[in-house]
């Protein structure tokens, strides 16, 4: 959820020592319940976190007049959601309150000190065990700590107040469905405690309701006291607290975090839906909180499926599969939730065999189970799916736990401002500001990046089918080969990183997103591809071959001379410039010189390469065995070469289609067919009708015609 939201959360409404609290989040507003009622909620909001609040800082900014800005907002540390709580206690709802004088008296991380259980992803819950003095929840101590008297007790242990007596005391928060479970009193507004009835908890349970369809994050606080006479507080586990303390509770508060959606989530994730991509809410969230969410940025649709980690994880592999195509949300998750789900997704880290199966389910039987119980494993898993061949799935994480996850997918992004030092490291990606529309981005460069790659090798094999053909049927047929070795060098050179170069260093253009995303096993190249390839190397081959034969005539040169030869190899590389302008679209769309200005490195290249066959042609000599051309034969063999971009034109409107059986995701997107633009049309006439005159010029002089 963090990437969909702000993560600036705040506590909008709550139900505090059962009275209802409308407007949290006004700062003006004092909590309207006993000032005893309020130091027990006091005391768990500080205490149960590990959250905390430094002042507004003073930031640098260059456009300032003064070099000075003042952010009034405190810097919140740590959980988001402990933050809210924390900002709730300081504000003046909570009087003010100095958590940091709590958490000193509590001495936490001290021998004799107060016990604390960091909140756990997988329990949705975290709990503390406070040594605390009796009369910190009295009335008549409703001055915080920082107020109290406190007196050391002699042996360097916890402070303690005038009487000297102390107790230990559970405090526990963590999500209100599964924690309102646990308890069976609740705080009244006086500061008693009350026995939570039926009709009682219904009502509480309304609320979590009430609260979870307006999108709000609820979490519960509460308490139990004297937990000492039931464990060893210094020697308790995490276990043991959690089957031996966090039952028979007082139920003290019930909170709504508001946490808004980001300004740019929704139009970012219409952005995936439009370009193919299954966008799935996996979180920790309530159930009816992760639906409010989802259906707000438009994750969660009519049709789509939400359902819970606890339902989630009783499905079976086959039972799953079902489901995949329409889960849309699921909520009340773990970790190992989302990587059975990914797992189910790719097959990445499937048990393969009996020993991987059973690690993953110790005690269960291998034979009559294998079929029952997710993630499956991989025999089953690819007999599902066509040929074994999965989804490619991208996963977010910010978790240590997430690791699994984000290793079995084919792309991990871990959150570069909340995500843990192990999220990262098993992440491809980190996403450096948390914002779900950095993933549109990376999705963007990765498909640009995909398409470069097919622009290359179209501009290559062309070039290598041309040279390869031309060389041996010169051979066979008694001809020298009419470029030499160091002439292919210069075109392997403009093939290889003169191409690389300037293809694939186009910037991605946003209709790369108008279209689904390919299959993992889609061939690197389609049909248009095979198309282009073989119209530009049969027009370049025939080109060729015809000055190959008649260039002699019409150039008055000699037959397999280096005039004649130059003659070939000139027209030959100015066939590559030109295709290399074809090259920039795959497709069938036909502009290019398309935004040329966002493609620098292209033009350069292009310059280069024109220059550098001015120098080796006339310069060359002995060393490229070329011949100076004069202005005309400059002019005819640029006028042969940039024929390439006519061809490129006819040549797309022979009607072929990529397989659509390439393409995954969901949703009926193709690559667009755009109609040729005027500059296209114009890119065609005037070369052809230039080359034309050149040419008829040039034979009548001969008297060809």
């Amino acid at each position: 959820t963090g990437t969909l939201t702000e993560n600036r959360m705040t506590v909008v409404k709550g139900m505090f020592a059962n009275k209802r609290h409308e407007d949290t989040a006004d700062p003006t507003v004092p909590a309207d319940i006993s000032s005893k009622a309020l130091d027990i909620i006091l005391q768990g909001i500080a205490t149960c976190s590990t959250a905390r609040i430094v002042p507004a800082e003073v930031a640098h900014k260059d456009d300032d007049p003064d070099g000075l800005i003042h952010d009034t907002r405190p810097v919140l540390i740590g959980n988001k959601t402990e933050a809210a709580l924390l900002a709730l206690a300081v504000s003046p709802f909570g009087n003010e309150d100095d958590y940091a004088a709590r958490r000193a008296v509590a001495q936490f991380g001290k021998s004799g000190g107060s016990r604390l259980f960091p909140f756990s992803s997988l329990r949705k819950r975290m709990s503390v065990i406070v040594n605390e003095p009796v009369g910190s929840s009295d009335a008549s101590a409703a001055a915080t700590p920082s107020r109290r008297r406190l007196r050391s007790n002699g042996n360097g242990g916890v402070p303690t107040t005038g009487d000297g007596k102390m107790r230990w005391t559970l405090y526990h928060k963590g999500a209100a469905e599964s924690v309102l479970k646990n308890c069976t009193t609740y705080l009244d507004s006086d500061g008693s405690t009350k026995k939570l009835t039926a009709a009682k908890c219904a009502e509480i349970e309304a609320t979590i309701k009430e609260y979870a369809t307006s999108a709000l994050r609820c979490v519960a606080l509460c308490h139990r006291y004297d937990v000492d006479s039931i464990v060893d507080v210094t020697n308790c586990t995490v276990g043991e607290c959690a089957e031996k303390l966090e039952k028979e509770m007082c139920l003290d508060a019930l909170v709504g975090i508001a946490d808004p959606l980001r300004p740019d989530v929704i139009e970012a994730v219409a952005t995936c839906q439009k370009a193919g991509i299954f966008v799935r809410m996996v979180t920790g969230d309530n159930l009816d909180t992760a639906m409010a969410i989802a259906k707000e940025a438009g994750i969660l649709h009519d049709d789509g499926i939400s359902m819970i980690g606890e339902d989630f994880r009783k499905l079976t592999p086959a039972q799953l599969d079902e489901v995949l195509p329409r889960l849309q949300v699921l909520a009340r998750s773990s970790p190992e939730d989302k990587h059975m789900l990914v797992q189910r997704l790719n097959g990445g880290l499937m048990p393969t065999t009996e020993e991987q199966w059973l690690e993953v389910h110790p005690g269960k039987d291998y034979a009559t189970q294998k079929d029952k119980l997710l993630p499956g494993h991989m025999d089953e898993w690819a007999l599902s799916r066509r040929g074994g061949v999965g989804e490619v799935v991208g996963v977010t994480g910010d978790g240590t736990n997430d690791g699994p996850a984000l290793k079995a997918a084919d792309v991990g992004l871990s959150m570069g401002i909340s995500g843990t030092d192990v999220a990262k490291n098993a992440s491809d990606i980190v996403i450096m500001d948390d914002n779900f529309s950095s993933i549109v981005k990376a999705v963007l460069w990765g498909r640009s990046v995909f398409d470069n790659i097919r622009k290359f090798l179209q501009f290559q094999l062309t070039v290598n089918v041309v040279a390869l053909t031309i060389t041996f049927l010169s051979a066979v047929c008694g001809y020298k080969p009419p470029l030499n070795a160091v002439m292919m060098l210069w075109v392997n050179l403009i093939m290889d990183t003169m191409g690389a170069l300037a293809l694939g260093t186009e910037p991605p253009t946003n209709d790369l997103l108008d279209r689904r995303p390919y299959k993992r096993d889609a061939s690197l190249i389609n049909r248009p591809m095979w198309r282009n390839i073989l119209v530009q190397a049969t027009y370049q081959l025939g080109l060729l071959i015809f000055l190959l034969k008649e260039a002699p005539v019409m150039f008055g040169c000699g037959d397999g001379t280096r005039h004649h030869f130059t003659i070939i190899f000139n027209a030959f590389v100015f066939c590559q410039v030109f295709n290399e302008f074809n090259a920039r679209e795959i497709g069938d769309v036909f502009d290019p010189f398309k935004k040329l200005g966002t493609s620098p490195m292209f033009v350069v290249v292009i310059i280069f390469t024109i220059i550098a066959q001015w120098f080796i042609v006339e310069y060359g000599g002995d060393f490229t065995q070329t011949y100076p051309l004069t202005f005309e034969e400059w002019e005819i063999t640029f006028m042969l070469g940039a024929m390439s971009i006519p061809v490129g034109y006819l040549m797309r409107l022979i009607p072929i289609d990529e397989d659509p059986e390439s393409f995954a995701g969901i949703g009926d997107s193709m690559p667009k067919k755009k109609p040729t633009s005027s500059f296209g049309m114009l890119s065609l006439l005037i070369p052809l009708a230039a080359g034309l005159y050149q040419f008829y010029k040039e034979a009548d002089g001969e008297g060809l015609i």
